[in-house]
């Protein structure tokens, strides 16, 4: 049994949610990369520099490349390739080849907006295959390979993945024969990664802190009736100086940390805080996310 049906997931939403993705990952393949030379790495970049160098569809390159790859995946890893990996990798071909090499979309930017292209390229980009994950699908392309130069080497599966969306941006460099086309694509890379953060991951929205003072009690009872806020408390005990103390656990709202801080140091300004992002919090007093 699947997670869907184990968890109750409503597929048809997934899917359409790998629909939207791919639809967006050829938005930006068309609109932004193809006709400005962005080669932001990856399967879809090596298609880009193919399509440049022989004008054959990007699409249809895409799907020609992801299909050794799969193959490859399943000879060397015996991976167990989802019906949703196969649907986001068939999508994102289909959807490249139609705004690109069939209805032709292209961006029109004026010399001095180039710039514009890898950044929002890289927005779009990242944004539907942010989509494809969230749903818990994926492309079979370099993370695929990454996996299997991991599985026989030393190398790990980031590191790999770093070697070979280097290697598509020095090889656009060569065959665009433009310094400006590696610089874009190593742009488009760093931003669509982010974004695929954000659309994973969301922007953080709240902060954990962690609170070390002798005077724990005080702190607790400010933050649970001043803030209103739950607060959990274990034993620590420093290991230079042998002494035992609580250690304070809170989540706040983003909005609320510097209320916190001040509290905290009235009461205490020695106290040791550390501050961490928090991306979700699924609890009393706080709301769930979309």
């Amino acid at each position: 049994m699947g997670l869907e049906e184990r968890y109750g997931d409503n597929r048809l939403s997934l899917y359409l949610m790998i629909s939207l993705g791919a639809a967006l990952f050829g938005l930006a393949i068309a609109l932004f990369m193809v006709p400005y030379h962005v080669a932001p790495g990856g399967i879809s970049g090596i298609a880009i520099i193919i399509n440049h160098a022989t004008g054959w569809p990007t699409g249809l390159l895409m799907a020609l490349l992801e299909i050794p790859i799969f193959f490859l995946g399943l000879r060397y890893l015996g991976v167990n390739f989802s019906v949703k990996v196969i649907y986001a990798t068939f999508c994102a071909s289909l959807c490249t080849f139609l705004f690109s090499d069939v209805m032709h979309l292209r961006m029109e930017l004026a010399p001095g907006d180039v710039l514009l292209a890898p950044i929002f390229g890289a927005v779009v980009m990242g944004a539907g295959l942010g989509l494809i994950i969230k749903a818990g699908a994926a492309t079979s392309g370099s993370g695929t390979i990454a996996r299997i130069v991991n599985h026989y080497s030393n190398y790990s599966i980031s590191a790999a993945i770093g070697v070979i969306n280097g290697s598509v941006i020095l090889l656009a460099w060569v065959v665009f024969r433009e310094s400006e086309a590696a610089m874009y694509g190593l742009v488009a890379l760093y931003l669509s990664s982010k974004v695929i953060d954000i659309i994973v991951e969301g922007m953080s929205y709240a902060r954990a802190a962690i609170i070390i003072s002798p005077k724990s009690e005080r702190i607790v009872d400010e933050i649970l009736h001043v803030m209103d806020r739950g607060v959990t408390t274990w034993q620590g005990t420093g290991a230079f100086s042998g002494v035992q103390r609580d250690v304070i656990y809170c989540v706040v709202e983003r909005k609320e940390l510097s209320n916190l801080i001040r509290l905290v140091k009235h009461i205490d300004h020695r106290a040791f805080i550390t501050i961490s992002e928090v991306y979700e919090v699924l609890g009393e007093g706080f709301k769930r996310r979309i």
